[in-house]
């Protein structure tokens, strides 16, 4: 399924960029760094497990958006593509706030969706509202694994999140000359939620939970068609907690909660043709 809607999305690219008339187009590329944030945590009477780590993270992006009637330039769709690239670091667990482990990890992320919406200007002010759906996909490399002092494992451990979403945004915009400001909000409701793991292949946990995505920046336009934005953005992923029976290791495997946070600062080169 995830190289399905992959294709799709890339289709859906090649279709807008090919066959649209030339003022319906925008088309957008991004780089950004900033910092992702990952824990999880266990809470049972008499027992919490914590773990948190701190990734330096860049982040690479491009999108491509069409109004079908350019005259009037109201109606949009549009498709988008984030990678995230967050380098290895520690990752610190903690038993009852007594530190018990750490491990190396490095995170891959890729976000993809499609998204259709309404525009309009009021003067200055400008905004949209949209609605959006896709599959956000996150990947956990750890290994090193030292407690107590002592290496324990340098065996890599692999956890995969598959994570279905449908949601809602708007944003805006207030232009004063060639320079404005923008803000942006997304809110995400993750309807199938599925993660794996390499130390229990037989076992699919199933989860659900939601994301928040916030943006503000300033842009210019550097001509009457390109423009450069530079600003902020937020994404928090949140999840909830699943535990299945693995015949495999014969006990219980369990998701505990878990939070992935990232901030970024962000540089974008937009384009309408």
């Amino acid at each position: 399924m995830k190289n399905i809607l992959t294709a799709a999305l890339w289709s859906v690219l090649f279709v807008f960029g090919t066959t649209t008339s030339a003022e319906a187009v925008k088309a957008e590329a991004h780089v950004g760094y900033g910092n992702l944030n990952y824990q999880e945590h266990i809470t049972i009477p008499g027992l919490a497990i914590n773990s948190n780590a701190d990734l330096e993270t860049a982040i690479l992006g491009v999108s491509l958006e069409f109004a079908p009637l350019p005259e009037r330039n109201k109606f949009f769709f549009g498709a988008l593509v984030d990678w995230v690239f967050a380098l290895d670091d520690v990752e610190s667990w903690t038993t009852n706030g007594v530190l018990a482990q750490q491990n190396d990890i490095d995170v891959f992320g890729q976000f993809y969706g499609l998204k259709a919406g309404y525009q309009d200007n009021l003067d200055r002010l400008s905004y949209r509202l949209y609605g959006i759906g896709g599959w956000d996909g996150l990947q956990f490399n750890r290994n090193n694994t030292v407690q107590n002092g002592i290496l324990v494992s340098v065996r890599g451990v692999v956890e995969d999140f598959s994570l279905w979403k449908v949601g809602a945004g708007g944003g805006a915009e207030y232009s004063f000359g060639r320079w404005s400001l923008q803000g942006n909000a997304e809110l995400n409701h993750y309807f199938k939620a599925e993660v794996e793991n390499t130390i229990a292949p037989d076992v699919t946990l199933k989860t659900e939970g939601g994301r928040i995505d916030a943006s503000l920046g300033v842009s210019v336009a550097v001509t009457d068609n390109i423009n450069i934005y530079a600003g902020g953005s937020f994404m928090l992923i949140v999840l909830d907690s699943d535990m299945q029976f693995s015949p495999l290791l014969g006990g219980t495997v369990i998701f505990p909660e878990s939070e992935t946070e990232i901030i970024a600062g962000i540089v974008r080169l937009t384009g309408s043709f």
